[in-house]
């Protein structure tokens, strides 16, 4: 209810009407948009949090994209693979896309062990978004290296799982 914007007494005579906050949140907003329509003053933060709402992300992370002001269709790309925002922008500044990342996330890593674990093999920076993109682990990529694989060879390997072929 917190994270909806309602303190306790509010969330109590909700909670005893059988509302959640998710349908008590949605209501709330929509009454809110179709008069800023009306007037002529949509806002489109507002279309963003609808966008966000609606797209089956975890509305739990809502709070996190909303305190950085980025609702975009990108934003809810990161948010549907259950990532949150902060992890989203460190994600983002490796190379990787959400769903990349949300395979990782699934894997229970974090973009901080990522980056070590990297950056400790001696994988150059910009390379790491490839190997993973490629499906290559860090112990995979070495050996790959060591055989004489090169980062354009997995730079095509990831654009052929990007667009389905493998």
């Amino acid at each position: 209810w917190h994270e909806f914007g309602y303190d306790l007494a509010a969330a109590r005579q909700h909670a005893q009407r059988g509302e959640t906050p998710d349908q008590v949140f949605h209501l709330r907003y929509q009454g809110q948009h179709m008069t800023a329509i009306a007037r002529g003053t949509a806002n489109p933060m507002g279309e963003g949090i609808q966008k966000f709402m609606q797209s089956g992300a975890p509305h739990e992370l809502l709070r996190g994209y909303l305190d950085a002001k980025w609702l975009d269709d990108t934003a809810v790309a990161w948010a549907k693979q259950d990532i949150e925002c902060g992890d989203a922008r460190l994600w983002q500044e490796i190379g990787l896309t959400p769903s990349e990342a949300g395979e990782l996330r699934k894997a229970d890593q974090t973009p901080a062990t990522v980056i070590r674990d990297w950056w400790r093999a001696g994988i150059p920076f910009d390379e790491v978004a490839e190997w993973i993109g490629a499906g290559l682990t860090v112990e995979e990529t070495l050996a790959q290296r060591a055989s004489g694989v090169t980062v354009e060879q997995a730079a095509a390997l990831r654009a052929l799982r990007r667009g389905g072929a493998l």
